[in-house]
């Protein structure tokens, strides 16, 4: 097994790690909610994700390395990358590199290489390392017909994404865990944690493991190939627990909520997101309580940076996980750019894949908090 160590940036809202593709070192976002490596290319633009109006580089806020074809390098031919993500899009050329990460080296390892992007950075990430299910890969046949068409979520040609290329090379067991670190409020960058990659990251934590099958996610048929297939790492939650005060988590003041939802398990998310509701009973608890941002979307709560925190938990095979007051303030200067805080608690009513309705989202507060085991081997989710 290897263990990569992660980077925080972004006031502890994004988690970058380092990997090698050809014979250069690139700093990526660590993404369990995509499944494709990308990587800037030297001549890529940066565009509006409305318009496609070409913006200058610096608006897209990536670091500066790009990617300069290898004597390994080969384009695939008759195909083109084309990717949908959360904060955007990115296209490029598909092509094929030797990858490597630690001690472990993928050959002929498929990868977006891109020359369009309305996807932001956090001014030193240059790409995505995706760590989701092979039906989810944004390989598309043909040549790419323009930025603005609507069908990178569609149409896939599926490959193998980097960690399940090692698991067929036989480079490691077929389970990847993940451990974030918690930095200060205002610290803007520091030690983010650990990805291992076949084993479990070499941090103290409980050996009382809890475990969710993973699920096909609800997503429109289409996106997965017209199959219903395992694409997210989408598991049930049994409920959740809240209170009013994360200094107290005596029972007394504790409400179970047992209505169990399907939710994505996402590195590349820096909020939970939650049934609208319930994000708003909950940031209710904050004292002083959290007040709901009017228009935004998703639907957000500022809250004082000086907040007393709820208590916070999910409960997951039947283990309930506390969340850490300090992960439910949220430093906003580098997404609002303003100094202020919001919960990290927001509303799912804006999530929506396709017309498939929308999707409770487990992001890094609670990554924060345990030890996260990703199994492709057994398709299930482990957590101490």
């Amino acid at each position: 097994s290897y263990s990569a160590t992660l980077t925080s940036t972004s006031y502890g809202q994004i988690f970058d790690t380092d990997i090698t593709v050809g014979n250069q070192t690139f700093t990526v976002l660590v993404d369990t909610g995509s499944s494709d490596l990308w990587v800037l290319g030297q001549d890529y633009i940066c565009l509006d994700d409305t318009s496609n109006a070409t913006l200058p580089r610096e608006t897209c806020n990536f670091g500066t390395k790009t990617y300069t074809p290898s004597s390994s390098f080969h384009q695939v031919p008759d195909m083109f990358f084309g990717e949908q993500l959360g904060g955007g899009r990115v296209s490029g050329v598909l092509g094929t590199e030797v990858v490597t990460l630690g001690d472990l080296t993928v050959k002929e390892q498929h990868f977006g290489l891109v020359n369009k992007t309305s996807n932001t950075g956090d001014g030193i990430n240059v790409g995505i390392l995706g760590l989701g299910y092979p039906s989810m890969t944004s390989g598309h046949n043909g040549s790419i017909v323009g930025f603005d068409n609507t069908t990178f979520d569609f149409n896939r040609t599926t490959y193998n994404p980097v960690f399940n290329s090692m698991i067929a090379q036989g480079l490691v067991d077929p389970f990847f865990s993940i451990a974030l670190e918690r930095t200060p409020l205002n610290a803007s960058t520091g030690p983010g944690g650990y990805l291992t990659l076949g084993g479990l990251p070499p941090v103290p934590h409980s050996t009382n493991f809890s475990s969710a099958p993973v699920e096909i996610a609800p997503l429109p048929i289409n996106y997965t190939g017209n199959k219903a297939q395992r694409s997210f790492w989408y598991i049930t939650v049994d409920g959740v627990a809240y209170g009013s005060s994360s200094n107290d988590s005596s029972s007394s003041t504790i409400t179970t909520n047992t209505t169990s939802f399907g939710a994505v398990v996402d590195t590349g998310n820096f909020y939970t997101f939650l049934d609208d509701s319930l994000a708003s009973q909950i940031n209710a608890l904050f004292d002083p309580p959290a007040q709901l941002i009017p228009g935004s979307a998703p639907g957000t709560w500022s809250v004082a940076c000086n907040a007393t925190a709820p208590s916070f938990g999910v409960t997951i095979g039947g283990q309930t996980f506390f969340h850490d007051g300090r992960d439910l303030i949220l430093n906003a200067t580098s997404t609002l750019h303003t100094q202020s805080c919001v919960s990290s608690i927001v509303s799912d009513a804006d999530v929506s894949y396709g017309n498939a309705g929308t999707s409770a989202i487990l992001g890094d507060p609670f990554f924060k908090n345990v030890v996260s085991v990703f199994d492709f081997g057994r398709n299930e989710m482990r957590f101490a």
